[in-house]
């Protein structure tokens, strides 16, 4: 465990630093990259913790805390305890909730483990190692290559990364493609299976305001949850079960009692998905002849046929209450 008082949100991609809203310094970096910030100007701002105490290659960094359940969550206990915002955990009690037992009206609040009850669908992945293997993946592509060929080519070394990786152990990995395919970094994780409901507070409180309200500064909203993450007795990943025992992580993030105080230094780490920052013109025009209107009238059909079907039936207003239109339009 990291045994430095920090206190540690969870919401954007790699690491954004700032002092305060009057002088503030930001931008995105992937862990593994934090040692090419300058750190000298940070710690003169009140940071305490070097690049190492971030991402250790050895695998003891702060890193090692955050996960990905979709977005993001950090474990804060050494029993698998999972801080995460009220959205990202809103499925898994919609998915336990029943017109008479509504979880996404009241809430849930479990006193023990054993009332603890699972996040339907939920999985948490540790990111254990990041290895660049950009090399290897192009490797074979040659400039005399058309786009299919070069597609198919880069394709087949990641699979066969990946293929590899995996033959090492109960981990699940995944290539990703950094700036634009400039760059590959191979991810090895831990899939943890077994995930459980902790405390989701009612929705007038994690949903306050509404999705305005998510996007304006300062946020009233209550957004955070907590889960609990379990894996086998022996260890390993596994489906729940009644013998399952909490996931014990080797860092989690300390809890600051005494929070955050007006010009204090602040750092976030997490996964947001994606980042459009080095799209080009093309992929932009895309978007707005293209794209956005396509699905902008395919969601209104789906909100058109959602609200037929429900009606003023409240079971089945429940049951359609988190459908995932971004899986939904493919």
């Amino acid at each position: 465990m990291i045994s430095k008082q920090v206190t540690v949100a969870v919401t954007l991609l790699a690491v954004i630093l700032m002092a305060d809203m009057a002088a503030c310094e930001e931008g995105m970096w992937p862990h593994y990259d934090v040692h090419k910030i300058s750190f000298e100007d940070f710690q003169s701002s009140g940071l305490e913790l070097t690049p190492q105490d971030i991402y250790d290659p050895a695998g003891s960094g702060l890193y090692r805390a955050v996960v990905r359940l979709g977005a993001t969550g950090s474990f804060v206990s050494n029993q698998g305890l999972i801080v995460t915002n009220h959205h990202v955990a809103y499925g898994a009690v919609q998915k336990q909730s029943t017109a008479v037992r509504n979880l996404v009206r009241d809430g849930f609040y479990a006193a023990t483990k054993e009332e603890e009850i699972p996040a339907i669908g939920y999985s948490a992945w540790v990111t254990l190692a990041t290895e660049d293997v950009t090399d290897r993946v192009l490797a074979s592509v040659t400039g005399q290559m058309d786009d299919l060929q070069r597609y198919q080519a880069i394709d087949q070394a990641i699979k066969e990364v990946v293929g590899e990786a995996e033959a090492k152990g109960d981990v699940k990995c995944k290539v990703a493609k950094m700036f634009g395919g400039q760059q590959f970094i191979l991810y090895t994780q831990f899939k943890i299976r077994d995930v459980r409901i902790v405390y989701v507070p009612p929705i007038a409180i994690g949903e306050y305001g509404g999705d305005i309200d998510n996007w304006m500064w300062p946020r009233h909203t209550g957004d955070f949850s907590f889960l609990r993450a379990y894996v086998g007795p022996d260890g390993s990943s596994a489906e729940y079960a009644t013998e399952n025992v909490p996931y014990q992580p080797e860092v989690f993030l300390p809890i600051a009692k005494s929070g955050v105080k007006e010009g204090d230094f602040a750092m976030i780490i997490g996964f947001p998905g994606k980042t459009s920052r080095y799209a080009c013109s093309f992929y932009i025009e895309d978007l707005i002849n293209f794209s956005h209107p396509s699905r902008i009238a395919l969601y209104r059909d789906m909100l058109d046929i959602i609200n037929e079907v429900s009606g003023d039936d409240p079971e089945i207003a429940i049951q359609l209450d988190n459908v995932p239109f971004h899986q939904l339009a493919g």
